[in-house]
């Protein structure tokens, strides 16, 4: 966001508060609803260890994928990926 507020030539505050009254949230949870809809599609894989899927998604590591994906989904990784067979 920085980047880009300076590209547009305003603060990331600015950005952040337009970003938030066009759609309704921020965009950091932007980004993680990205992530997660990705992690579903990837979870449907078996080929892909849920290791490799954190690391695609650019996780620090599978504690941080696992907790953020049962944030979003009130289950784990290995829960979802169950249910999706």
């Amino acid at each position: 966001m920085e980047q880009l507020a300076e590209y547009l030539g305003y603060s990331p505050t600015h950005c952040n508060r337009v970003f938030q009254k066009a759609y309704g949230i921020s965009p950091r949870q932007y980004v993680s609803m990205i992530k997660l809809r990705k992690g579903k599609l990837l979870l449907m894989d078996p080929a892909l260890s849920i290791e490799q899927i954190a690391d695609q998604l650019g996780y620090r590591d599978l504690s941080q994928f696992s907790k953020q994906f049962k944030r979003w989904t009130t289950m784990s990784p290995t829960a979802y990926r169950h249910l999706s067979y």
